[in-house]
């Protein structure tokens, strides 16, 4: 709580401001008679009685006359630790308008050293979610190949009742390495069992179902790494023939509706269902006359009207923000040294609206600029006058929701109100949003689709499935992205989500698998106005958002029901009061009939894994080392410094993290920061391309060089003594980079063509080359430095070959820099280790070649993998040994990456080592996990709205010293 606040009158009323004067008399609380009985206790949620003495704590809020309101709690339910009756009376406003008996009675409560008694509720005790009913159990299939486990039977027992129930499906959320896949894939064959027994049950009585009567197949989204892994279950784990399985991935163009109709499963990835949802989608967006791009219409509006066109005002808000592309992205890049110039020297071709106008001309006559902010209050003290500036944020609350919400593109609206807070009725039946240009009115919008957009051309979203299962269902948990749109539209009877954690962070992230399960009340939103029975999965009010597109009421009129019973009163109440009631909702209404979890340690008779030993191994930097973080370091704190001298701390999250990066690529290895211009690092400029083997790693003289069909350089003697260990027979000799079939030229007239895909694998894989531009392409290889970290890596690579049994042992290592995977890629190579490696940026052939080789061949001992890529959905008990190189912002991502190798089936005891570097940013990361015990975001592509979850103080604590 800040302790520099002061409380002015205006208006006849008290309003919290930051101190201005070094004198001026500062309050930490304010007390008052409570004037009705409207309020309620911010900590145990009860009304506070009219007449009543109440406290009331600042809290920032930018409705708030000068950005602060009162918080307001029952004395009983405050303390205040710390300080004296007398110092707490000085600081206390208010105190002096009490009686003498209500004043002693206040200051005793606060300082009162007995604590406050509240009913709780713990959401972590394992008796939250425990069922008190026995949960059904079911026999395997008949045409299920491997036996279940006790558990697992029970798995299949209570999806069978669920598909059957008001839920029609539901979450299993077993814990990483407990076999969801296998229970999926035997509901799947209990349906298809079911059904043929009710066929021939129909066929005895003279009966047939219709085509139109038979359920349609079962679509299964996964992720791209799992694709392959998914199709091998399915085949190994049933009797031949018993599921039809269809891979709707590559060649799709040739497939019909018909065609995914006539099997029993359709397997297909996360990437192919938004791509054919984007599709669509953009057909529908039209171009914004000012700057170009291409917007739903809905979003066109929101967009010139805060950030683009002559008319554009941007919030107090938005304007504290630095843009992360192009500008502001320059500016880091200079100030960490990383590209030449001076930081200040970059100008922004800034819009000549008239907010810029006026800044400009303002700077150049040596004023400052009034803030927004300041227009505000201006604006309020002169309400009636026409010459006072309109600021955005001092709109109608409906405005200013109305512009976060397409900020976020789905929004909750709920925050501060209440059913029963609406005052008066709405009788604007029927409003029609009124145009805002002619692109609007052209859009071809339709009524389907979370966007108004017709999907019909959608061939995914045509189908009425009998089943969705999205595996790794924690994909589509931030419910604004595009991929948890695309999954929104698809049509079906039944849905399932498997996830290992539904919930890593907050509670709020459980809605998108609410939403996407259609769970009634709980993923609608509702509309307030007595009589109106509008309900909606979908927060529709037209392109311009003023008003429902079903009832016409306004936005503030609906609500979101999970917010309002759930989120709401958990955030602001904890787990006390409303909070305790939002988490027995929760549990009640929610995870109890939707969700089925249980862990390894609970099920562990059943799963009897073997050990799993974690190790944090800290790394000391050398000095050479240390000399260059620190110096990156001194570049960074300073910008950041610069962020709180401008209070601009919280709306520069993008621009943070980018800094925060560069600090923890440096802890990696110094190359991943190096300026291309550092000749004592990069390569120097020369006219003969240098050439590096495949397998040694050692430069190639193009005299003793040979080159592979799929463009890869070995030495002649290297890859002839591997191709002379040929495999079994009937298996092909596969390239030892690439894992493709190998063919070789010994004798190569030309290199010039190396290191690049051949033009059919080109154009056969076109969306899924490497990248051209590798680190190791701009290394001095022949100069290398290698780092404290890499070497400590390949320390703990060379005890597990050379332990005991080592020849057998493997080992995972991850990443989440690419440039880091290459690096350490060459340098294990070096030391002649046979590696595969999984990149996101590899077609899924060449995924599938490198697991295959990692799993089947002995000699391959290691596999490099990138966190986004690897991290999730694959099973590689073949692995006992699991590296992490850099600390994760959600130690959860890092246990699904070691859950990759300690799952059922393995056989061995599985170490996991987490590498730490001292003194660095690395270490502040893991203190911080435990000072706080956050848990940040695990989708791969929000790494800016993980940040956003820490407060100011947090990341100061980053960046300390």
């Amino acid at each position: 709580m800040p302790s520099a606040l002061t409380i002015v009158e205006f208006e006849g009323k008290f309003e919290w401001k930051l101190a201005e004067y070094e004198n001026e008399q500062t309050f930490s609380h304010v007390v008052e008679i409570a004037k009705s009985g409207r309020a309620r206790c911010r900590k145990c949620s009860e009304l506070i009685a009219k007449d009543s003495v109440r406290i009331g704590v600042p809290i920032k809020w930018r409705g708030g006359l000068f950005g602060w309101i009162s918080s307001w709690q029952h004395p009983a339910c405050l303390r205040v630790p710390g300080v004296t009756r007398d110092e707490l009376r000085c600081e206390l406003h208010g105190v002096d308008a009490l009686t003498d008996e209500q004043a002693d009675e206040v200051l005793d409560q606060l300082t009162s050293d007995k604590g406050v008694e509240l009913e709780e509720v713990d959401p972590n005790d394992p008796a939250f979610t425990k069922r008190e009913d026995p949960v059904p159990e079911l026999p395997a299939p008949a045409a299920l190949t491997r036996p279940l486990l006790q558990f697992q039977k029970e798995g299949l027992g209570w999806m069978v009742a669920n598909e059957a129930g008001a839920v029609r499906g539901g979450i299993l959320a077993d814990e990483m390495g407990m076999g969801k896949t296998i229970q999926t894939i035997s509901l799947l064959l209990h349906a298809k069992a079911e059904r043929a027994k009710a066929a021939v049950e129909a066929a005895k009585e003279g009966k047939a179902l219709t085509a139109a009567e038979r359920p349609g197949p079962t679509l299964i989204v996964v992720p791209t790494s799992a694709l392959v892994q998914w199709e091998d279950e399915i085949r190994n784990c049933t009797q031949p023939g018993s599921l039809s399985v269809l891979v709707y991935y590559s060649d799709r163009k040739t497939m019909s509706k018909e065609t995914l109709e006539g099997v029993d499963v359709v397997l297909t990835t996360y990437p192919v269902v938004e791509g054919e949802w984007r599709k669509v989608i953009n057909r529908a967006m039209v171009e914004c006359e000012y700057c170009g791009k291409k917007l739903l219409p809905r979003s066109l509006v929101v967009h010139q009207k805060y950030f683009c066109g002559p008319d554009a005002v941007r919030t107090a808000k938005l304007a504290m923000r630095e843009k992360k592309q192009n500008v502001a992205n320059e500016k880091a890049m200079r100030t960490l040294k990383i590209k030449q110039g001076k930081a200040s020297d970059v100008v922004e071709a800034a819009l000549p609206t008239p907010g810029n106008l006026y800044r400009e001309l303002m700077s150049k006559a040596g004023r400052p600029a009034m803030s927004m902010y300041d227009s505000a209050i201006k604006a309020r003290q002169n309400p009636k006058d026409p010459t006072a500036v309109e600021s955005v944020d001092d709109a109608s609350d409906s405005d200013a929701t109305q512009m976060k919400k397409e900020e976020q593109d789905d929004p909750i609206v709920t925050i501060g109100q209440h059913t029963n807070d609406v005052k008066g009725k709405d009788t604007r039946q029927g409003v029609k949003p009124r145009n805002v240009n002619e692109n609007i009115n052209k859009a071809p919008v339709t009524s389907r689709g979370h966007d108004d957009v017709d999907l019909s051309d959608s061939l995914l979203h045509t189908v009425d499935w009998n089943r969705i299962v999205l595996d790794e269902a924690h994909k589509i948990k931030a419910r604004t992205t595009n991929t948890a749109k695309c999954i929104y539209a698809l049509k079906s009877t039944t849905k399932w989500c498997l996830t290992g954690t539904p919930l890593q962070n907050r509670v709020g992230e459980l809605y998108s698998l609410v939403r996407f399960l259609r769970m009634d009340p709980h993923a609608y939103y509702f509309c307030k106005v007595k009589g109106c029975e509008c309900k909606s999965l979908c927060w529709n009010f037209g392109p311009n958002q003023k008003a429902c597109t079903q009832c016409g009421h306004p936005s503030p009129r609906h609500f979101s029901h999970f917010n309002q019973h759930v989120i709401n009163p958990i955030n602001r109440y904890g787990y006390v009061g409303d909070g305790r009631k939002g988490f027995l909702t929760l549990r009640k209404d929610i995870l109890l009939p939707a969700q089925l979890r249980r862990t390894k340690a609970e099920r562990a008779e059943d799963v009897k894994l073997p050990s799993l030993t974690i190790k944090v191994h800290v790394c000391q930097m050398d000095e050479v080392e240390r000399d260059f973080y620190e110096s990156l370091y001194m570049l960074t704190r300073a910008k950041f410094d610069g962020y709180v001298k401008k209070g601009s701390v919280l709306h520069n999250y993008a621009h943070i993290f980018e800094l925060l990066s560069r600090l923890r690529q440096a802890c990696d290895h110094p190359y991943l920061v190096a300026s291309d211009n550092d000749e004592a690092i990069m390569v120097a400029a020369v006219n003969e391309p240098k050439y590096w083997c495949g397998m040694c790693q050692e430069e190639v003289d193009a005299e003793d060089a040979a080159l592979s069909g799929c463009k890869h350089v070995f030495h002649r003697e290297c890859i002839m003594q591997y191709a002379s260990c040929a495999p079994e027979k009937g298996k092909k000799v596969t390239c030892p980079v690439c894992r493709v079939a190998l063919t070789i030229d010994l004798q190569p007239s030309d290199l010039s063509g190396a290191n690049k895909p051949p033009r059919n694998a080109a154009a056969q894989h076109k969306k899924d080359e490497l990248p051209s531009k590798s680190i190791l392409s701009r290394i001095d290889l022949s100069q290398y430095t290698s780092s404290v970290k890499v070497d400590a890596l390949l320390k703990g690579l060379n005890d597990m070959r050379s332990g005991k049994n080592g020849h057998l042992n493997k080992a995972i290592v991850f990443s989440q820099y690419t440039s880091m995977i290459e690096i350490v890629d060459w340098r294990l190579k070096k030391d002649r280790f046979t590696v595969a490696k999984l990149l996101g940026s590899m077609p899924i052939t060449q995924r599938a070649a490198n697991l295959k080789a990692f799993r089947e061949d002995p000699n391959v001992s290691v596999i490099l993998m990138s966190l986004k890529s690897g991290g999730e959905g694959l099973n590689l008990q073949a692995a006992n040994y699991v590296f992490v190189l850099e600390p994760w912002w959600n130690p959860a991502v890092e246990m699904q990456a070691i859950m990759r190798a300690h799952r059922i089936g393995q056989t061995r005891g599985v170490t996991a080592v987490r590498f730490s570097t001292k003194d660095t940013i690395e270490e502040r990361m893991m203190q911080l996990q435990e000072k706080k015990k956050l848990v940040f975001e695990g989708c791969m592509d929000g790494n800016q709205e993980a940040l956003a979850q820490l407060t100011e103080e947090d990341l100061q604590f980053l960046f300390k010293r």
